[in-house]
């Protein structure tokens, strides 16, 4: 089983409150991404230069980019990387549309949709009302969900929290609205033909888009946020929570109760692996795998810390899932690193290392490309060599 497209993972920890602009300073937000840019082993940039998708040079041996940036690029830098440019703002979430397509989200509440694979080509713009896109999460027939918050900066929850909306890109009307107040999300899905949003205080909420009506929710329970959602492929929901547990439940919803299993650390970002298998990731910088299906439903800890500025270990924000098996972990300080599942200890590579990218902004293509974005606007497409393509 393969990544489903329209997956966006979002963490608890999220990047609104600590990124405030007015605390941003010249080089970024001091809160999030502080690293360097390395193409590791095994990967190769698709950058961004201009307003669209165009082709840039990377020269490996200068270590700077075509446009003067640095680049601690690794052996296997590409020279002809692709880079998209046309946000205003910092981006906040992306994810593939089952066409192929990067739709992106920032700050500034503008929603852009890429073509990748056609340089030149300028994004098709939306602009909502709100101060921030929390979220992403694209429906068949060329619709985005997103979940927006008019109130960034004021604290989780404030008036209502996030508007929930669907914005159809073949035409030119007023967004669908599904809800004015969502809470504090944190994660967006596309479940077949509905829309499935976590966060805080519902944990879980599913929409019929067709509608507007919302069939199925969780009650708010105490202390049980959640911070991401992905679904396996025997078609379950799995919903990380704050209270150092992942659940899961059935869908569409029956009377049967959800499983619910201790991990024993705090869930932060959470995917499906291409062999069913969960990637999670944790707010101490822990990285685990877990296989529901198992007798023993105990994670298998890959890293119990990722290093960074907090005493603890940076935050795992972010996990996309490749075709290939293994999958990329982002954390809070910008440090982009592939993971196998079956090798505990090390990554296999380091994507990147860059204080500009933010660690929960990036999303797998089916072909095994990875799509990442950061504070600078920039959109960046990275290619696995020897993967699929």
């Amino acid at each position: 089983m393969r990544l489903q497209p329209g997956v966006v993972i979002k963490p608890t920890v999220d990047i609104r409150h600590s990124l405030e602009p007015d605390k941003r300073g010249d080089d970024g937000p001091p809160p999030r991404p502080r690293s360097l840019a390395t193409a590791g082993r095994g990967m190769v940039l698709v950058g961004l230069v201009a307003a669209g998708c165009v082709m840039a040079v990377v020269a490996c041996s200068s270590r700077t980019t075509g446009g003067g940036d640095e680049v601690n690029a690794g052996p296997s830098c590409s020279a002809e990387p692709v880079v998209c440019r046309g946000h205003s703002g910092f981006v906040t979430a992306i994810a593939i549309t089952p066409e192929g397509r990067i739709a992106s989200a920032d700050s500034d509440g503008t929603i852009l949709v890429w073509e990748p694979n056609e340089t030149g080509t300028e994004p098709k713009p939306f602009q909502s009302d709100a101060d921030f896109i929390a979220a992403v999460a694209p429906l068949p027939d060329g619709k985005i969900a997103f979940a927006a918050d008019a109130n960034a900066g004021q604290g989780a929850g404030s008036d209502g929290g996030d508007v929930v909306g669907i914005w159809d890109t073949n035409s030119s009307g007023e967004p669908q609205l599904l809800t004015e107040s969502a809470g504090f999300v944190t994660g967006a899905l596309a479940v077949d033909d509905h829309l499935a949003i976590v966060g805080e205080p519902v944990a879980l909420r599913v929409w019929n888009p067709e509608d507007g009506s919302e069939p199925w929710r969780l009650a708010e329970v105490e202390e049980r946020d959640a911070s991401g959602v992905t679904r396996l492929g025997t078609g379950e929901l799995v919903v990380a929570e704050s209270t150092d547990q992942v659940t899961i439940r059935e869908f569409p919803p029956t009377s049967s109760p959800p499983t619910v299993l201790d991990i024993g650390f705090t869930p932060t970002s959470i995917a499906t692996l291409s062999d069913g298998r969960l990637a999670l990731g944790g707010l101490t910088g822990v990285v685990a795998v877990l296989d529901t299906a198992a007798t023993n439903q105990t994670p298998t800890v890959l890293s119990d810390r990722q290093p960074g500025d907090l005493p603890t270990g940076d935050p795992v924000l972010g996990i996309a899932a490749l075709p290939d098996g293994t999958f990329v972990t982002g954390t809070r300080a910008g440090d982009l690193q592939q993971w196998n599942p079956e090798v505990p200890g090390e990554p296999i590579a380091t994507v990147v290392e860059d204080r500009r990218f933010v660690g929960e902004a990036m999303a797998a293509f089916p072909d095994g490309r990875l799509a990442t974005a950061g504070v600078d606007g920039e959109i960046h497409v990275w290619r696995l060599e020897g993967g699929d393509s």
